[in-house]
């Protein structure tokens, strides 16, 4: 998260385990999610095309979870965020 204090106010149950300065590519690219001990935790390999949520493609929404049980490589289980600005957003 680029602000991990906002994201731990909007979800205070969420382990968070460090600052995202970085970008993701607009055309998709493979996310690794790593604890602190460097150890995969979810890999997942996302895309800006369908079945993806086309709102988050490059429209100011970013890609929110729905269910953080289920298949993280499913775009059934990944909605746009209602905000533009990122989640929770700005």
């Amino acid at each position: 998260a680029t602000d991990p204090d906002a994201l731990a106010k909007r979800y205070p149950r969420l382990k968070i385990y460090g600052r995202y300065n970085g970008t993701l590519a607009k055309g998709g690219e493979k996310l690794v999610l790593e604890n602190p001990l460097g150890q995969a935790r979810v890999t997942l390999k996302y895309n800006d095309k369908a079945p993806w949520p086309s709102a988050a493609a490059g429209e100011g929404h970013s890609l929110e979870v729905i269910d953080p049980l289920a298949n993280p490589n499913d775009p059934a289980n990944w909605k746009a965020s209602t905000k533009k600005g990122g989640t929770p957003g700005k």
